[in-house]
């Protein structure tokens, strides 16, 4: 979002009570790739989903940074919820970074990460394959997931990609186009690992 500014008071939270948010893959001095992640009870704080590059709904809401984040220690479900990993840059034309393992090695590196830091599951939500879901929501496809252990723990169509819109229709051509149902397309697949 043009001008928006990360709210640092939130970021430098989770950094100095979960050691970090963020895996980050660089190219020399230039990042070339970032995957994101939140507990998940710091998510279900701001109603699910916390986007740190959004307003509201997506983005946190106003005085977020002020609730308690709760030592590890004290969560009941460790879970981390990978909330967004992408290579490159989205306003590419043409990505010279994708494809080349850095989701894979970012990926692998947040899994050991939370497993010697006390975290006992990941959870990432994924859609089917289809390109227009990667270049627009820094998710992955399930299978990237299922590669690195993961498995499908729940499946339901994703409240955002109800009605109709241009991103929906260009979302249904291209699920037809490989042969996937248009109502399977709008799912939201969400993809655990168990690290115990």
């Amino acid at each position: 979002m043009a001008g928006y500014e990360a709210p640092i008071d939130i970021l430098r939270k989770l950094i100095q009570t979960y050691g970090t948010c963020a895996i980050v893959a660089c190219d020399g001095e230039k990042v070339v790739g970032q995957l994101r992640f939140y507990p998940k009870i710091i998510c279900d704080m701001n109603g699910g989903c916390l986007c740190l590059q959004q307003d509201q709904p997506a983005g946190p809401t106003d005085g977020f940074a002020d609730n308690d984040f709760p030592e590890l220690a004290a969560i009941e479900d460790k879970t981390l919820s990978v909330h967004c990993m992408m290579t490159g840059s989205s306003l590419q034309a043409e990505n010279p970074y994708q494809r080349k393992g850095i989701g894979t090695g970012m990926a692998k590196t947040l899994i050991q990460w939370a497993g010697a830091n006390g975290w006992e599951y990941i959870e990432a939500d994924a859609f089917e394959e289809i390109p227009w879901i990667y270049e627009i929501t820094g998710s992955a496809g399930y299978t990237f997931w299922e590669k690195l252990g993961f498995h499908i723990a729940d499946r339901h169509p994703h409240p955002h990609l109800e009605g109709e819109d241009e991103f929906v229709e260009k979302l249904e051509a291209q699920a037809k186009a490989v042969g996937i149902s248009p109502e399977r397309a709008k799912d939201r697949i969400v993809m655990r690992l168990d690290l115990v």
